[in-house]
C-alpha cells in the first residue's frame, strides 16, 4: 500500500513539474505589445517582453515600453506556477495569470486588473 502512495506521489509531481517546463518552454522568447486593456496601442508606442526560460520552469527576462510621456526598461526574474507567471522586478513581485499563449492576462498582486495583450514576435 505505501508503494502504490509513494508511486502516485511521485506521478503527481512529476506531472505538475513538466507542465510548468512546458508553459516556460512555450513562453521562451520575445512578445510584442498589441493591447493594453482592450485598447490597441497607439502607432507611437512600443512595448516588449522577453522571456529566457531555464529548464526548471523559471528564467529572467527584459520588459521594455516606449511611449510619447515615457520610457523605460527592466529586468526580472520570473517562475512558472501553473497557470500564473510570478515576476520579481528587484523585490517588486506580480503575479499574472496565462490567458493563452497568443493573449496574457496580466493580473497584478495588489488586486488591480489590468489585461495586456501579447503576440510572439
Amino acid at each position: 500500500m505505501k508503494t502504490i502512495f509513494g508511486l502516485a506521489l511521485v506521478l503527481l509531481v512529476a506531472i505538475g513539474c513538466s507542465k510548468d517546463q512546458i508553459t516556460n518552454r512555450q513562453l521562451d522568447g520575445t512578445w510584442d505589445l498589441l493591447e493594453i486593456n482592450e485598447d490597441r496601442i497607439s502607432e507611437n508606442v512600443s512595448g516588449k517582453l522577453v522571456f529566457d526560460k531555464d529548464f526548471e520552469g523559471e528564467g529572467t527576462g527584459i520588459e521594455t515600453y516606449n511611449g510619447s510621456l515615457n520610457s523605460y526598461s527592466e529586468n526580472f526574474n520570473y517562475k512558472i506556477q501553473g497557470d500564473e507567471v510570478v515576476i520579481d522586478k528587484s523585490g517588486d513581485i506580480e503575479t499574472y495569470f496565462i490567458l493563452s499563449l497568443d493573449q496574457i492576462n496580466f493580473k497584478f498582486n495588489d488586486g488591480d486588473d489590468t489585461y495586456l495583450y501579447v503576440r510572439k514576435d
